[in-house]
């Protein structure tokens, strides 16, 4: 069974930021566009803390699936609730993000190729760089 990236359900978690300027967005967005994929779209779950709600524009990659949290009631509940939803839509994976990391352009090749090499394997954690390089825990 391989699987393809149509089966991730992409999930970011916002505060205080537009979409389209969250470094995640940006680089995963490229990830995927490396892809080469044609008329297909992409699933990406916006959980927004922020204080205000904001307007998603149409795009030819992703459909949006916008949830505003106003409370601010953090990450844990953010990802669960994408969870929920992940389930709902009987996605295979989900791809947790933040709003501020980035990601190189081969980032969704290689977890595409590594979960479909790993078959047994449910979870992939990277490994976290920061700004000089040096390993950060997970």
């Amino acid at each position: 069974m391989k699987i393809n990236v149509e089966e991730i359900l992409f999930v970011i978690v916002l505060y205080k930021e537009k979409l389209a300027d969250s470094q995640s967005f940006q680089t995963i967005t490229n990830s995927i566009k490396s892809l080469g994929l044609d008329n297909k779209k992409v699933t990406l779950y916006v959980h927004d803390n922020s204080p205000e709600d904001q307007i998603l524009g149409k795009d030819y990659i992703w459909e949006f699936v916008y949830h505003s949290d106003i409370s601010n009631s953090g990450l844990s509940i953010a990802y669960n609730n994408a969870a929920l939803f992940g389930e709902k839509g009987d996605y295979k994976y989900i791809f947790l993000l933040d709003q501020d990391t980035t990601f190189p352009e081969n980032t969704i090749s290689t977890y595409i190729d590594a979960i479909n090499l790993h078959t047994d394997i449910s979870l992939f954690v990277p490994i976290l760089k920061i700004a000089d390089g040096r390993i950060m825990s997970p």
